[in-house]
């Protein structure tokens, strides 16, 4: 087979890849992330640990709307306890609402990324716990379900959120009157532990990794 015949071949199936969900690198939102996103969320919004980002890659776009949303109108962001809300609420009142689509769109196409298992925590009690507290809204396999306003947890690192189960505890996040999901957040965190909360974050991951294939039926 002559190489232009190969060359051919591997364009095409590059396409068709291309056009079957994977977001093009040149597309308006690919554009747009790269400008407002990847310097803090990494290129491929994989998040990065230094700077205490999370990864964002496959969220959908009801939950990244509605979270910059609360940042747009102070709902979340505003807590001068919270110096990453802080700054992810001085990005998100840059954006205007095409902007908001193209992001969104382009984000949830974007493959998503295993957590790494950076915690210590008891895997086994925190089944248990998640399947006490966290199952009934997250579902299961820790997906979400936008009924309850839940987001998937499956591809967020370890230590993202246990970060943000304390916040929901201290009320640095969740304690706005306007924040319905937030407020259930809180009310919840305030009923465990340091460690129950640990033992929870350690187990997601794993919760993620178990359940893999539910990612393609979603």
């Amino acid at each position: 087979m002559s190489s232009r015949i190969i060359l051919a071949i591997l364009l095409s199936l590059s396409q068709a890849f291309a056009e079957n969900g994977t977001p093009k690198n040149d597309s308006p939102g690919a554009k747009l992330f790269s400008v407002k996103c990847a310097t803090c969320h990494g290129a491929k919004a994989a998040g990065d640990p230094k700077q205490q980002t999370p990864s964002l890659a496959a969220l959908p776009e009801w939950y990244l709307t509605r979270q910059i949303g609360k940042f747009q109108k102070d709902i979340r962001g505003a807590n001068p306890g919270d110096p990453d809300g802080l700054k992810m609420r001085a990005v998100a009142h840059t954006l205007k609402p095409e902007e908001l689509k193209l992001l969104t769109a382009h984000i949830r196409k974007l493959p998503r990324v295993q957590s790494l298992f950076t915690l210590k925590g008891d895997v086994k009690k925190g089944r248990e716990l998640f399947r006490e507290n966290c199952m009934a809204c997250h579902r299961y396999n820790a997906t979400g379900e936008l009924v309850f306003g839940s987001p998937p947890l499956t591809g967020l690192q370890d230590w993202y959120i246990l970060k943000q189960l304390k916040k929901f505890k201290s009320g640095v996040r969740g304690d706005h009157e306007k924040d319905e999901e937030g407020r259930k957040m809180h009310s919840l965190a305030k009923t465990l532990t340091g460690e129950e909360l640990l033992n929870i974050a350690t187990f997601i991951p794993h919760l993620a990794k178990e359940h893999a294939k539910d990612r393609h039926k979603q």
